[in-house]
């Protein structure tokens, strides 16, 4: 393969199609706060869900693009300078359609800020949801889907996760780089630590 291929991203399968990887740009949080979440999802499910949380975190995008190293490069440049910042997770929802139970941070300030960076990179390669726009975009933090529940199980989690949840502050410390490797397998490609 040649260099221009490689900058233009024209990487083809054994197949002569365009191969596509699946990116997550995920906001990490801080330590203390992934403690909280955890025991949230653990107190609305009957019983653990073994590997369900790649960790706590909230997708700010997901694209599917040609040249996984490429991509990375040029967005990370975007997060270098970024520093921690605050978020306040102020309600729970139940999602029925989307057969999961989540918490919703308040769709403002540097959480929209980073949402913006994510999406701008390659626009062209995000993916259904995420290439609408910030006024479609819900940032949340999925507790409990329907992966390892029944649908009656998932409804009584909604119920439980609307009596239990109070709002809360927490913190992203990270912003990382997971790449879909196979169904539910996934691989952090980049990590980069936000500036305190």
């Amino acid at each position: 393969m040649n260099i221009e291929n490689l900058l233009s991203g024209d990487v083809l399968s054994a197949s002569g199609a365009r191969k596509l990887d699946r990116i997550f740009i995920l906001a990490k949080l801080d330590d203390e706060t992934s403690a909280y979440c955890h025991q949230l999802s653990e107190q609305i499910v009957d019983q653990p869900i073994p590997g369900y949380f790649l960790y706590p975190h909230i997708t700010l995008a997901t694209l599917d693009v040609p040249n996984v190293d490429l991509f990375v490069a040029r967005s990370a440049m975007l997060f270098e300078k970024m520093k921690a910042f605050p978020i306040y997770f102020s309600e729970a929802a139940f999602y029925p359609n989307i057969a999961s139970v989540s918490i919703l941070p308040e769709k403002k300030g540097m959480l929209m800020s980073a949402f913006e960076k994510a999406t701008e990179v390659q626009p062209e390669c995000l993916t259904k949801y995420y290439d609408a726009g910030p006024e479609v975009y819900l940032p949340h933090l999925t507790l409990v889907h329907n992966g390892h529940l029944s649908e009656d199980e998932l409804i009584e989690s909604g119920k439980k996760i609307q009596k239990l949840f109070r709002p809360f502050d927490g913190q992203v410390t990270e912003i990382d780089y997971s790449l879909l490797k196979a169904e539910n397998q996934f691989e952090i490609v980049k990590q980069i630590k936000l500036g305190g």
